[in-house]
């Protein structure tokens, strides 16, 4: 069989500029606590701020809401882990929204590229006595508003205990909440949710129902990273008897419309009381939540958190062992490694209650606790002032959280104001046992010693065995186990997880990086780096630059370098995905070649907006420009380019009229410093569409258009 070659992209180097996106700071080690509400100068905001206003990626960043010093208005702000401070309530330029940049929650996505928040500032839509849902690309600058977030007044912008917004990791599903009539058929005048996805431009409302007991409605409390699965807190037509605090904990697939009760005993029997705040996995196989009546029993009692399978229900305490310990706002990593909870350290430890709140991290695979809150250079004593609502990032990592502690860093500022601080957390290791009874390849850990895992392995079917590769990460009860694969030599990797939860990741055959998610087998040889899935997958191979091959069970796929890229084959079995900058392009065993760049695209530039609906008339020519890099330098070998127009709805963006040029259509103009321009003339039929650029890198570079 002929192999059909994808080049696809490898740059060593990432974004470079003003918004780039950090990479984690070599400077932080498990136990750290850092004070993150300081600008890149290092002086500390002013600080007020409401109950869960901050948020954590999975790379450490954290989202918090600050007064900067000497200026009235909060800001919304990202800290990054090596210390780069990024104004997330701004425009494209990074200029500070006017007035108040956002009203409420916000929320940064889990890959630390989009913020989501509830905004009136004219920096964004023209004041018209609403809010808008505005999500923020931090990569490219761009603030896109999505949505209708109702009246400046909606106490489902404001109220405690919940999210109110979330943004999944494309940014193409926003989940928000709102008590407005964003449809006829929504006659609650409670809080509803509302599901905005970029496929259709438009909000649905996923909540219904017309009784609210007490007038909570439904609060959002989380959206899975694919934005597939809604958390929340409902009172709307609930199954139970209601007090005025709680409300009930469901789990909606907006896949298949199902909704199921998370508050509930293992058998389904609705918790009396109801539940105050919860969290889901990024697989939707975990649910956290607190409540004051026991699951297990149905008595009530002391607040505390539990661990529910959304599968089975089995349900589990966190109680440290003999104890009964208050909790509040539980929160679950991703990968359901890590808990985070509001706990009182001394009553865990002690048995009696303390002078303060405090912030503890609670590790799955062992069952221990942390504390997170804790005196600088003594991990068992509280700060000494009131710690909690904490945010917990995708890997169990890192925790954030907020405090009036004064003593847990040594660099604290002169202020009595709440500051937001950040928790290295430390995470339990497991060993690899030898699973399918082959011998075990040489494993080697990173300081030298050898047998368990992250560590180096070898391949020692030959007398010189060769490297290759490092498991680098894995999740603590998941073990991995690496064995001979003779013919065609190589390895066999199998990742087994009780709880199916997370990935490994490889740095593979010095080439690439490469994540096998839970219970999957995979064999890899390294001449030219081919992967066979066998069963479970999908295995994702890092080009570098933001391109992943995805590879699905069934599927075996070579990848070699090639130039500045890499070839790319499917030799046999299912097709695999390769994606970049939110762009996907499905490739199959007679699939053509494709040719994907390790560059750089930086546009569309004037006149044409990326945030905006352009509007031409018919048959203009427009200039299409766009900036191209690699590596930090300009590209200044592109010859050839395609723009075509493919007719569709109209986007709800706001419009951004286009004048017509007199660049001749189809023509490419080369500019200095790795710029160009592209005439394309517009359709002469009236309507709206995607107008798809492609210059050879992979994607397609889209804007939206309308004719007329």
């Amino acid at each position: 069989m002929d192999r059909r070659r994808i080049v696809a992209a490898a740059a060593a180097a990432g974004i470079t500029g003003a918004l780039v996106i950090a990479a984690p700071s070599a400077q932080a080690a498990p136990g750290d606590i850092e004070h993150v509400s300081r600008d890149d100068g290092n002086q500390a905001f002013e600080q007020s701020v409401p109950m869960q206003s901050q948020d954590i990626s999975a790379d450490g960043s954290v989202l918090f809401q600050a007064i900067p010093q000497g200026r009235g208005f909060f800001g919304l702000f990202v800290r990054r882990p090596d210390g780069t401070v990024l104004r997330a309530d701004s425009d494209a330029a990074g200029n500070a929204a006017s007035g108040p940049g956002f009203v409420g929650r916000s929320a940064i996505s889990d890959n630390g590229r989009y913020v989501a928040f509830r905004s009136e500032s004219p920096t964004f839509a023209p004041i018209d006595g609403r809010t808008h849902i505005v999500v923020k690309d931090l990569q490219s600058g761009v603030a896109t508003v999505v949505a209708d977030g109702g009246a400046w007044s909606d106490k489902c912008a404001w109220s405690s205990g919940n999210d109110a917004i979330e943004v999944a990791d494309g940014a193409d599903v926003v989940a928000f909440e709102t008590a407005a009539a964003l449809d006829p058929t929504d006659t609650n005048g409670v809080c509803d949710i509302h599901i905005w996805s970029a496929a259709t431009g438009t909000a649905e409302r996923v909540t219904s129902g017309d009784v609210s007991q007490y007038g909570l409605g439904n609060s959002l409390l989380a959206l899975t990273p694919d934005g597939r699965r809604v958390l929340y807190r409902s009172d709307v037509d609930s199954p139970r008897t209601f007090d005025l605090v709680n409300g009930d904990l469901w789990l909606l697939d907006t896949a298949t419309g199902q909704r199921t009760l998370q508050s509930a005993a293992a058998d389904g029997t609705p918790l009396p009381h109801g539940i105050s705040r919860g969290d889901v996995t990024d697989d939707g196989s975990l649910v956290v939540f607190a409540s004051s009546d026991d699951p297990t029993t149905l008595a009530p009692g002391l607040p505390r958190a539990w661990i529910r399978s959304t599968a089975g229900g089995a349900i589990t305490s966190l109680d440290a062992p003999g104890a009964t310990t208050p909790m509040y706002y539980p929160v679950i990593s991703g990968d359901g490694r890590v808990i985070a909870a509001d706990i009182d350290w001394d009553w865990l430890t002690t048995g009696t209650g303390g002078a303060t709140a405090d912030v503890g991290v609670y590790t799955v695979a062992d069952g221990t606790w942390q504390l997170a809150s804790h005196v600088l250079g003594d991990p068992e004593s509280d700060g000494n002032g009131q710690s909690g609502s904490a945010a917990v990032s995708a890997d169990g990592g890192h925790v954030a959280f907020q405090s009036w502690a004064t003593d847990m860093v040594a660099d604290y500022p002169a202020s009595g104001a709440r500051k937001i601080f950040s928790y290295e957390v430390l995470l339990a290791t497991a060993p690899n046992p030898d699973l399918d009874g082959d011998a075990i390849l040489d494993v080697v850990d990173q300081d030298g010693g050898t047998g368990a895992s992250p560590g180096a392995f070898r391949d020692t079917v030959d007398a010189s065995p060769d490297t290759f590769g490092t498991i680098t990460s894995k999740p603590a009860d998941m073990t991995v186990s690496v064995s001979d694969e003779p013919d065609p030599e190589g390895v066999r990797v199998v990742t087994t997880s009780p709880s199916g939860i997370g990935s490994a990741r490889i740095s593979l055959c010095g080439l690439l990086s490469v994540t096998v998610r839970a219970n999957t087998t995979a064999v890899f040889t390294c001449s030219s780096v081919t992967m066979r899935v066998v069963d479970g997958g999908p295995v994702e191979a890092d080009l570098g630059n933001g391109t992943l091959v995805t590879i699905p069970a069934g599927s075996t796929t070579w990848i070699d370098s090639s130039g500045t890229g890499y070839v790319v084959d499917v030799v046999a079995g299912a097709p695999a995905v390769i994606s970049k900058d939110g762009t996907t392009a499905t490739v199959g065993v007679d699939d053509p070649v494709r040719t994907v760049q390790p560059w750089v695209f930086t546009g569309f530039g004037a006149p044409v907006r990326n945030d905006s609906l352009n509007v031409v008339e018919r048959g203009d020519v427009v200039a299409l420009s766009w900036t191209l890099s690699s590596g930090g330098s300009p590209v200044t070998t592109l010859r050839s380019a395609t723009a075509t127009f493919v007719p569709g709805a109209c986007s709800p963006l706001r419009e951004n009229k286009v004048k017509g040029s007199d660049l001749k259509a189809g023509k490419l103009v080369v500019l200095k410093g790795g710029k160009y321009q592209l005439g394309w003339k517009a359709p002469r039929t009236k309507g709206c569409g995607q107008l798809r650029l492609d210059i050879g890198d992979g994607v397609l570079h889209t804007a939206e258009f309308r004719i007329r």
